[in-house]
């Protein structure tokens, strides 16, 4: 009922106020969302608040939104949900548009310093179950996550990217199961409690993350992957269902194919002339 009520609120609220950017709802008032500008002044947001596109939803006490440089934040569409106590997200000089949802007590999500976030949602815990506990989910300097579900769902479980990562579309990181997996004896044997994905790691389209994973640092999960375990290995590139290492000893760089070959001054003798191919095929008729 509490769940029911508060979306009502939230969609109520916004859709009634356009000019309304966020709600709380706190024995005592201690929530609080804070905002530092670039010169380390900090100011309450109020009501109305300046900050186009972002929109908050807070039930609970002592939960702290941190917002550091403001002016250098895009927010686009923004959106946050926190039920619990003691919650905290600090969002440090980013852009894009994210919905993060919170059902839990003492955890924390914390976006570094340059990132790009666009169609992703970040959820810890499950609105209308148990809440969660200590939780801590964070993205790095500079990384860019296009479109992304971040899931936990146990407590204790902490999901850790790195800086400079670049995440496609359709890519679900889910430190947990859900649901439990038992042995004869009844004993749970599934318990979700991490996922690490280093820096500098390339996360192609449609990739499954699944819990107690570790990605290691200029790694490239290939697209529709589907990654389970430990991977130490570091430069590497991981692909299949179940994803293995595939091959070694690569880097990548953001830049596009002809884009880097140019900046690079590179030549690339492995790729056949179309004159090539076109005698290839002419034969082939």
């Amino acid at each position: 009922m509490k769940y029911l009520l508060a979306r009502l609120l939230y969609h109520l609220t916004f859709e009634s106020f356009p000019r309304l950017k966020w709600f709380y709802k706190s024995k005592n008032n201690t929530n609080q969302i804070c905002v530092y500008k670039a010169d380390g002044k900090k100011r309450f947001l109020k009501l109305f608040s300046p900050l186009r596109g972002f929109k908050a939803v807070v039930c609970g006490k002592n939960n702290l939104i941190k917002i550091e440089n403001s002016e250098n934040i895009d927010f686009k569409n923004t959106s946050i949900v926190i039920f619990g106590d003691n919650n905290t997200i600090t969002l440090r000089e980013f852009s894009g548009g994210i919905y993060i949802k919170m059902n839990s007590n003492n955890s924390a999500i914390i976006l570094e310093k340059g990132c790009k976030i666009g169609a992703s949602s970040i959820f810890i815990g499950n609105i209308g179950e148990r809440k969660v506990q200590n939780n801590i989910i964070s993205i790095g300097c500079n990384s860019a996550i296009n479109g992304a579900n971040i899931q936990t769902f146990e407590d204790n479980s902490i999901v850790s990217i790195g800086r400079d990562c670049l995440f496609s579309w359709g890519i679900d990181i889910w430190c947990s199961d859900s649901h439990t997996v038992v042995d004869k004896k009844g004993n749970a044997i599934n318990c979700g409690k991490f996922i690490t994905i280093g820096n500098h790691v390339w996360i192609c389209k449609d990739v499954k993350i699944c819990k107690n994973t570790k990605i290691s640092d200029n790694s490239i999960v290939g697209w529709g992957s589907v990654v389970c375990g430990i991977f130490e290995q570091e430069n590497a590139v991981i692909a299949g269902n179940p994803a293995r290492i595939v091959k070694k000893d690569i880097n990548w760089d953001k830049k596009r194919y002809e884009d880097y070959l140019l900046s690079n001054n590179v030549k690339n003798p492995q790729i056949p002339s179309g004159g090539g191919y076109r005698r290839k095929i002419k034969s082939a008729a």
